[in-house]
Order: C-alpha cells, then structure tokens, then sequence
C-alpha cells in the first residue's frame, strides 16, 4: 500500500470513534487470529487479552475499570461464556457481546443468540470480517454508547482551619459507611501539606494519592490494589510524604474522581482548607461538601469566609456545615452560629477527646461504643440514605391501658436498672429532704434526678 494511502486511511481511523474491545479464549489459534486481524484496524484497540474464563468478579472490576465498548467471548465452554455475559449484562447492559464460534453449526448459533449475544464470529478470522462487524457495531453505539455505572456519593470534608478535627470525622464516617452493608468505599486524603490519613491509620504503603493521580492513564485491576489499603470494605489511599513541591492539576484529578467513582459507591475526600484548584476540582465533582468547624469564634469567622467563597464559586448548595466539638457547655448556641456563618448545622459531634486519643494511639477507628462514634455511624446512615437504627417502641399490654402505671414502668425499662435504682434513690431523699447523700451530689445530678423523679410520679406512678 502506497504511504499516501496509509496516511490517508489512518487519519479516517482517528477520525471516527475507536472501539476498545476485552477478548476472552482459553484457545490460543482463536487469540493469534483475533489479534492478527486487529492489527490491520486503526479504530479498533484490544485493551485486555484473558487467556482463560476470569472469575466473573474480576470481569466485572476489568470493565468497571476500563468500560470496554465490545466484549469477545470465545463459546467453546458455552455454559462458562453465557455465565460470564450475565455478569457483564448486570453490569454494562448496553457492551456489544460478540461470540466467536470454532464452527458454523446452525444450533450453536441460535442458542448463542437466545443467549443474549448481538452478534458472532466464526473461524478462521480475517481482517475484511473483522472490519465488517465493527463498522456494524459502531452504528449502534452511536445510539446506545456503553456507560458504566458511576456513583453520585461523592463527599468532601473541607475545615474551617487547622484542627477543628476535619480528619477524625472524615476517617471514621467512611470506616462506618464501609461497614453499612459492606460497602465498596474509598477514603482519599487530598491534604498534600499536612495529611493525617497515614498517621491515624498507621498506614505503611508507600504509593500516595500523587502517584495514583498521575498514574491514573494506567491504573488497572492489577496496578490499583497497590495503590491502596484495604481495611474490609473500606480503601483508604494517603497524602503521602511531606512534599512541598508537590502539586496536582486539575485535570488529571478529575480522571481520577471517574475513575473511583466506577469503581466504588462511596468516596470521601478529606481535604486541606488550602482551597487549592485540585480541591476546588474535587469539590465541583462533590454530592455535598462538609464544612466542619468548632464552636470558637476564629473556627466560626474562617467558616464563615469559606462558605462566601463557595458561594462565589457556585457551589452554596451543596455545602453543609458540620459542628464539631459542640455540647451544652458552649458558649454559643446553635443559632447563635448558624447566624455567624449562614448555614444551618445539619450534624453536631460530641466532644470527645479520650476516645479520639485513643483511637489515634492504636491506629485503628474509633471504638463503636463511645457517642462520638455512635454519632458518627448515625452521619454515615444520613450519607447513605439509610435509617439509623433506632431503640424499639415499648409494646403495652391490654391492662396497662386502663391504669396509670404504664408511665412510670415505660420510664423504668428505658432507663435500665442502675438508673433505676438511682431514681428510687432520689425518690426518698427527695421526700425525705434530710439525706446527706442527695446533698453531697452535685447540683446538675441532683437537678437532672429531681425531674426525672417528679415526671415519674406526675405520669402516675409512686416514687421508683
């Protein structure tokens, strides 16, 4: 062929849209004659050769990772290929599924294509077949072009400065959502100036989210599980070392957000407050952005800035503010800093800094039982849209809707028995007006005692 005609036939090819195909045979005459064939396409690029029947869970990452536009089955174990082509239906059901026959046989083609196959191949293959069935396929894509299934749950924890506890939030709420029916979540610390991710989970891999961003062109299901490490159903990928000259684009940290949204149902991102344009980038892509801060009032003057600058950007709509380390001994009340930064709080956590402590000690997330973490796990259900479970209604029996008894044993039974006993304490004392006991007690228990005792008996019921 002469140069000019190659040229010519190669900038056709360029021109019109490549199709990017996945061929599975355990046949290698049937992976020699495809790959031959393919050479001589210019629009046709074969990105994963399986020399065997994968696991249909490693078919479906593959696809996940690098949503292919064909999918070349070869049906010599034509159970196994049928098997497969379900899992990837579920998956992408508008991939093209050619099958590749060893013969002609009139039945194997009808059941192939009661199978679900939209075309097939049969032996030998030449380049001239070849090219037909994709110029057939490429029609159809262009009506029905093969898209993957990327979430929308995609969270960015922005603080309102340093130390407002951004990080402890952020790695416990993916650690709960993770634990929510097992499921598929990634935790990306984007802090490049001071990342706590690595520390707080005592991580020891070596690759960062600098290198899988710029690798991101050629991250596959073999490159990425070395990027991250697994803690269950929660990946977690670190900042890395400290690096000042470390810098990310934009661009090349949105091909990573597709990618992980491919990949996963959940992504959080905990970022630094920087407001770099890679953050920025990562907070456009964001279902929500979690503004965290404290009850102080520098906390408070810097959310309130941040929140004016996302307005400006466009992005007031997606952010919701996070109050952390709040409680009744703040000296602000709620709406007091919902007036300060102009947006409601949608979540308040608990000061705990014992829990946290150790928690950070042992590298591990926080123990399930402290209300810091109970509150947590109640945040992650909201960014799941799930319900939180909730303590049981008490069932009354026939008789107790005729006395007034029922009051004072509901009380009892959510109290539990140490409570109870304290309440029945506090009755007597109460009554009695003289026990050195109830006077030593602080005012707040004695005050808290005093009415839960008198709404016990006002809902008709003696003294616990």
């Amino acid at each position: 062929m002469p140069v000019s005609e190659q040229f010519r036939t190669y900038v056709e090819g360029v021109r019109r849209r490549q199709i990017r195909a996945v061929l599975v045979s355990p046949n290698e005459s049937v992976l020699d004659e495809v790959q031959a064939a393919s050479d001589s396409l210019i629009d046709f690029k074969l990105i994963r050769v399986l020399d065997s029947y994968p696991a249909s869970d490693h078919l479906l990452r593959l696809f996940r990772i690098h949503v292919p536009d064909l999918l070349l089955l070869d049906t010599c174990c034509f159970d196994a290929a049928v098997s497969l082509l379900a899992a990837i239906r579920a998956e992408a059901p508008n991939v093209i599924a050619i099958a590749v026959h060893h013969d002609s046989d009139e039945t194997l083609l009808r059941a192939t294509l009661r199978a679900g196959f939209d075309d097939f191949l049969t032996r030998p293959l030449r380049p001239e077949t070849l090219r037909d069935c994709m110029d057939h396929c490429r029609g159809r894509l262009g009506v029905r072009p093969v898209t993957s299934n990327n979430t929308d749950l995609v969270f960015s924890f922005l603080p309102a400065k340093q130390g407002v506890g951004t990080t402890t939030i952020a790695v416990n709420a993916a650690v709960a959502a993770g634990a929510v029916d097992n499921t598929r979540t990634l935790l990306v610390d984007l802090d490049l100036s001071c990342g706590l991710v690595q520390f707080a989970l005592k991580l020891g891999n070596r690759h960062s989210i600098i290198d899988a961003v710029r690798m991101t062109n050629d991250l596959d299901e073999n490159l990425w599980p070395q990027m991250v490490t697994s803690l269950g159903a929660l990946d977690v990928i670190h900042a890395g070392a400290l690096d000042p000259q470390a810098r990310l684009e934009p661009v090349q940290v949105r091909r990573f957000l597709d990618f992980t949204r491919r990949n996963y149902r959940v992504v959080c991102a905990d970022l630094s407050g920087n407001l770099e344009d890679f953050s920025i980038e990562v907070m456009r892509e964001s279902k929500r952005i979690f503004l965290v801060t404290t009850p102080e009032l520098p906390a408070l003057h810097l959310a309130r800035a941040r929140h004016r600058l996302l307005a400006s950007l466009d992005l007031a709509d997606r952010v919701a503010l996070l109050l952390n380390r709040g409680g009744r001994n703040s000296l602000l009340t709620n709406n007091e800093i919902e007036s300060v930064v102009g947006l409601p709080v949608v979540m308040q956590f608990p000061n705990d800094y014992k829990a946290a402590h150790e928690a950070l000690s042992e590298g591990r997330a926080l123990d399930r039982n402290t209300p810091l973490s109970r509150q947590i796990a109640a945040f992650a259900n909201e960014l799941l849209d799930r319900k939180a479970h909730q303590r049981p209604a008490i069932t009354k029996r026939f008789i107790q809707y005729f006395t007034l008894v029922p009051a004072r044993y509901q009380l009892a039974a959510l109290n539990g028995p140490r409570v109870q006993r304290r309440l029945a304490d506090a009755g007597r004392y109460i009554m009695a007006g003289t026990s050195t006991r109830f006077r030593k007690t602080d005012m707040k228990t004695r005050n808290s005692l005093s009415r839960r005792f008198f709404l016990g008996r006002a809902a008709g019921g003696a003294a616990l």
